[in-house]
């Protein structure tokens, strides 16, 4: 079984110090055993645990081979330790039942730069990260970069993780979407772009959207998403509002002007008649049964038969004698 070295991860230029993680031991640093029960893990963190086949493999690692990298963490106020780097690992311990794990003591961090080596160590460590992931994280750290001081947080962002800043953008426009909104563009529902669109309605919108599309299993797509970004510009959409607007596709739909019937689902009935026969058939039949045909339209209320003209009444037209004078 292959072991899990997180020796190869490496700083990337610092930015000053800020700004990415180092898992190396700076000055002030301190690499000693803790607890395990004195760890807590970093609340809010988004990425998600390993799954149980990949634990096991991980624990299976550190038995064979031990801890290959100590995790981060950094003291609190409490004297209890937060998890910086390291989440599953201190997992893997706590299920194989050791006490203790080597870790490095990161000293003097302010919130947001534990918040920055949290991110950096998942964001470059983790192969593939999905779409909820690496918009929590993104959103996270371009708070903690403006936190600290940094106005250009969306450039640094594309340059430490190898994206465009284009992409970026839409992940950080992807953060604005409630929860339910979000899942769906993580389970591929919904693209990113139209994600984005609907990143521009306020949350009260968001939430009877969420609503509308839960009931009525509409599929959202980049045009009715920009249709409703529009319509939210200047007002909260109720799910009327979203209704006409998702709805009304539907109803410009042209009806069906052709009918097609296979020959092969109807030659048992034909009694032998040749393809090329059917339609000649079709329209005796119908000149045939004309008056059976728009009985039956009738009845089912497809056809009103139009009225013959009333004529004017005369004294001709009357079963009994008028008196002329009679008024």
């Amino acid at each position: 079984m292959a072991a899990f070295d997180f020796s190869g991860m490496k700083a990337k230029s610092k930015l000053g110090g800020l700004s990415s993680f180092s898992v190396g031991v700076a000055e002030g640093d301190v690499i000693t055993n803790i607890p395990v029960d004195m760890l807590d893990s970093f609340d809010g963190q988004p990425f998600k645990m390993y799954s149980s086949e990949r634990m096991e493999e991980l624990k299976e690692s550190i038995q064979n081979n031990g801890l290959l990298q100590p995790i981060v963490v950094t003291r609190k106020d409490n004297g209890r330790y937060l998890i910086l780097a390291g989440h599953n690992r201190v997992q893997a311990h706590r299920e194989i039942g050791y006490t203790e794990i080597k870790a490095v003591v990161k000293t003097e961090l302010s919130q947001s730069e534990a918040k920055l080596i949290m991110l950096d160590t998942n964001l470059c460590q983790r192969l593939k990260l999905s779409v909820k992931e690496r918009t929590k994280a993104y959103v996270m750290k371009h708070e903690a970069l403006r936190d600290l001081g940094y106005s250009n947080a969306t450039a640094i962002i594309s340059k430490e993780n190898a994206e465009s800043k284009r992409s970026v953008q839409r992940y950080l426009a992807l953060g604005r979407l409630e929860d339910d909104l979000l899942d769906r563009v993580d389970k591929e529902e919904i693209n990113i772009k139209t994600g984005v669109n609907l990143s521009s309605l306020d949350k009260e919108s968001q939430r009877n959207l969420e609503e509308y599309i839960s009931e009525n299993k509409v599929k959202l797509n980049e045009t009715n998403s920009a249709e409703l970004k529009e319509a939210a510009a200047d007002k909260v959409l109720t799910t009327d509002d979203i209704a006409d607007i998702l709805e009304e596709p539907q109803k410009k739909k042209k009806a069906p002007t052709e009918i097609k019937i296979k020959y092969a689902d109807i030659k048992d009935k034909l009694y032998g008649l040749p393809i090329d026969e059917v339609r000649p058939l079709i329209d005796w039949l119908f000149v045939k049964y004309t008056d059976e045909v728009r009985e039956y339209s009738e009845g089912a209320g497809y056809y009103e038969s139009p009225k013959s003209p009333q004529k004017e009444s005369s004294n001709e037209d009357l079963p009994f004698e008028v008196d002329e004078d009679f008024e």
